[in-house]
């Protein structure tokens, strides 16, 4: 599963993020063993609203990239 299947109010443990991301996204708290909680989601899902160290607005096209589990 990935961040870009998770629905507003679902939490989930990143378990992998692509390597082409992996600097970026862990800048904004997005990492392997990280919390997520989807605050929001755009209505067509371009983007997702998330909250790991801070809050942040991620594409679909990197939330395709983190694989999670959903907690």
């Amino acid at each position: 599963m990935v961040l870009g299947d998770l629905r507003r109010g679902e939490s989930a443990v990143v378990l992998e993020v692509s390597p082409r991301l992996s600097r970026p996204l862990a800048a904004l708290g997005i990492h392997a063993g990280a919390k997520i909680t989807v605050l929001g989601v755009s209505p067509r899902r371009q983007t997702f609203l998330v909250q790991a160290d801070g809050k942040t607005v991620i594409a679909r096209e990197a939330a395709e990239e983190v694989r999670v589990w959903r907690t």
